[in-house]
């Protein structure tokens, strides 16, 4: 009987707010690590079709037409540092500001870096990075920030929007 192979191990996650909307708020420093990640990094996608139905059958769907896709990528941060407040603050070193209403959440865009760490079965099995190119907090996704004596447990969910690769294709991140 073969062996199952299996992909476990530990991720290292970065970002990069670079552009010229991070830059003006003084955010565009490059990427930075986001520190210690607990436990397992999920990513998520949901396909979007629009539903082709007919009275013959009730209301069963008999097929669809794909229109699209939505990816989210969750995970929990252990720090508190000044990469994952940029992160989750795009806009503002104020942290109590409200963000700017009527602008793209692609502005404020950053891309998510994961990388294997060595030695593990993910860096052997792949994939051993994953480029989130244009990432932003997921909006109606809340982020709890406990204060108090317990170490922070920053449960983040972010939003991968489309953007263009080298080739000039759309995609949602590239894996090497």
């Amino acid at each position: 009987m073969p062996h199952a192979t299996f992909a476990t191990g530990i991720y290292l996650a970065s970002y990069n707010a670079d552009g010229a909307e991070a830059a003006a708020v003084g955010k565009g420093l490059g990427p930075r690590s986001l520190g210690v990640v607990e436990d397992v990094i999920h990513w998520r996608r949901t396909l979007k079709a629009d539903k082709v139905v007919s009275s013959l059958y009730g209301s069963a769907t008999l097929d669809g037409v794909l229109s699209g896709a939505e990816f989210y990528c969750r995970f929990t941060l252990k720090e508190w540092s000044p990469a994952v407040k940029a992160m989750l603050f795009p806009w503002s070193e104020d942290l109590g500001l409200v963000g700017p209403l009527g602008q793209r959440m692609g502005r404020y865009a950053g891309e998510l870096l994961l990388t294997a760490k060595e030695g593990t079965l993910a860096a052997d099995n792949g994939p051993t990075t994953i480029r989130f190119g244009k990432v932003c907090v997921a909006p109606d996704m809340p982020i709890d920030i406990p204060l108090g004596p317990s170490p922070r447990d920053i449960e983040v969910t972010l939003q991968c929007l489309p953007y263009q690769d080298t080739s000039d294709a759309w995609r949602w991140f590239e894996t090497t």
